[in-house]
């Protein structure tokens, strides 16, 4: 089962989980809504399957860009 995670690279500290990436992403554009854009920066998507180590998906300003282009 693949999950994915938000990790914020300031604190080394995943900030949620979520079963699919589209969830993960909308909460990337609920922050860019908000203002939150140095926020967004700092965040990085992986995605992980319990006893695999996590890939990265996108980070910052590219993490950024792929939740406005998967916006429904």
């Amino acid at each position: 089962m693949t999950i994915f995670e938000l990790w914020d690279e300031r604190t080394g500290r995943a900030i949620g989980r979520w079963p699919t990436e589209a969830e993960a992403l909308a909460v990337v554009r609920d922050l860019l809504d908000r203002g939150e854009v140095l926020t967004v920066a700092a965040l990085v998507l992986r995605s992980a399957d319990w006893g695999s180590a996590p890939e990265t998906i996108a980070a910052g300003a590219e993490l950024g860009a792929r939740a406005r282009k998967n916006e429904l």
